[in-house]
């Protein structure tokens, strides 16, 4: 339990819309523990991909801190954050739940840039919408099973696997 064992390295894992931020926020206000939203470290403006190297190299500088808390999937990531982690969260929410929490978060910030995102990123109606909600549609067949066998595989980390939004906020709010 979180309560006997300090965690220092934290991963949030999940679909889109499951609500990783939210709880990397409410988990950062808990431990005073840094939150990095991958979202954020990854994405240059206007969603383009930075150089494999220069994503490498932000990543690996990110790592060296002594505490942190990542939210985000980032496949190809993983390993070297779980080398790090002590504790990984996944989200196991229901993707129908997912898919309406990317719609209404879409719409409250159609006019205003999300503080988990590169400012000059958006969400917008539009194409890569419609992309990522098929991604989050098939992200438990198509992408869970390789996420958590990759947690399963890392000696050292414990995982914690929610069902429910309720579930991981009451775990949190046991922390003492």
């Amino acid at each position: 339990m979180l309560e006997e064992k300090k965690y220092q390295r934290i991963i949030i894992l999940g679909a889109g819309g499951s609500g990783k931020s939210t709880i990397a926020k409410m988990l950062a206000k808990k431990t005073q523990i840094p939150v990095y939203h991958l979202d954020k470290e990854y994405w240059l403006p206007n969603w383009t991909r930075p150089t494999d190297d220069a994503w490498q190299e932000k990543l690996q500088h990110l790592l060296t801190n002594e505490s942190w808390i990542m939210d985000g999937n980032y496949i190809d990531s993983l390993p070297s954050r779980l080398e790090k982690a002590d504790l990984v969260i996944m989200l196991d929410i229901n993707i129908n739940i997912c898919k309406w929490s990317i719609f209404f978060r879409t719409l409250k910030n159609y006019f205003s840039s999300r503080k988990d995102l590169c400012s000059k990123c958006s969400d917008r109606f539009n194409k890569r919408y419609l992309a990522f909600i098929k991604w989050v549609k098939v992200f438990k067949k198509d992408y869970y099973p390789n996420l958590i066998n990759m947690c399963l595989k890392s000696k050292g980390v414990d995982i914690k696997i929610f069902r429910t939004r309720k579930s991981a906020k009451a775990f949190i709010n046991n922390i003492k």
